[in-house]
């Protein structure tokens, strides 16, 4: 059966908006920013389709297991606040590296999610330092550090740069610093990360891949999209779990899935 990753991903990237409109209102596009924000660094590196499309994936879901119930919703966080709280805890490094293990990559990538949010200098969660990290896990770092610093819509580009500078050999490479320096000089890349944009920008950046997969495997990725939806969730407990609904476009047919129905 030949199975569109594209397709997939971006029905990843659809429910993860719904997902963030479910739970500050309006969706923050925050994982489409260090997506897009990945795969323009890859793309100046000149990293293999098969390695950028894998990087655009992991950065889509680089927070899945972040979940939102450890919030107060008595607290009067701001939208900002709440997904820096949701992505402080160790835990969620683990928990997000575990619930892809079924997500059909194309480059085997390992231990991305786990540590991506390890700086340069050894600072992180779990120590790592330099060239230890893997190299994918740098790239959303960086990503992830612009969007959750700063309202990348809004802010002023030498904020920015001023940010990168002082981080530069610090929390960052100096080899991704500076690529990242170069990618703020270009007017496309600040038109690109506004809200209205950022869905279009980051699809035409993503290469187009398909995959020959069974329904054995499709049942397995559709898990990996439940237990992002499970970890996220703020409905009652079990809510998501009893009824999931995946939509997959295979063969211009949309194929619902209820989870608890699933026979293969």
């Amino acid at each position: 059966m030949n199975f569109s990753l594209n397709e997939f991903l971006i029905s990843v990237s659809n429910t993860l908006d719904a997902i963030e409109t479910d739970l500050f209102g309006v969706p923050t596009n925050h994982s489409k920013r260090i997506a897009y924000i990945a795969t323009r660094i890859a793309h100046k590196l000149m990293l293999k389709p098969e390695e950028i499309f894998d990087l655009a994936a992991l950065s889509l879901m680089h927070d899945n297991g972040a979940t939102m119930k450890i919030l107060d919703d008595k607290i009067n966080y701001t939208v900002k606040q709440k997904i820096a709280v949701s992505e402080s805890r160790k835990e969620h490094c683990l928990i997000g590296e575990a619930n892809l293990k079924h997500f059909p990559f194309l480059t085997n990538p390992e231990d991305i999610i786990k540590y991506h949010h390890e700086d340069y200098n050894g600072g992180g969660f779990f120590g790592l330092s330099g060239d230890d990290i893997p190299l994918f896990a740098q790239i959303i770092h960086i990503s992830d550090n612009l969007d959750l610093k700063f309202d990348l819509n809004h802010t002023s580009k030498e904020l920015l740069v001023n940010y990168i500078v002082a981080n530069r050999n610090g929390k960052f490479s100096i080899f991704l610093s500076d690529i990242v320096l170069d990618l703020m000089d270009e007017k496309e890349f600040w038109e690109d990360l506004k809200d209205e944009n950022i869905k279009r920008a980051l699809e035409h950046q993503i290469p187009l891949f398909a995959n020959a997969l069974s329904f054995k495997n499709i049942r397995q990725i559709t898990h990996t999209l439940s237990r992002i939806i499970d970890a996220k969730s703020i409905l009652q407990e079990g809510t998501q779990q009893d009824y999931l609904v995946v939509c997959l476009k295979w063969q211009d047919t949309i194929i619902l899935i209820r989870r608890q129905n699933i026979k293969f």
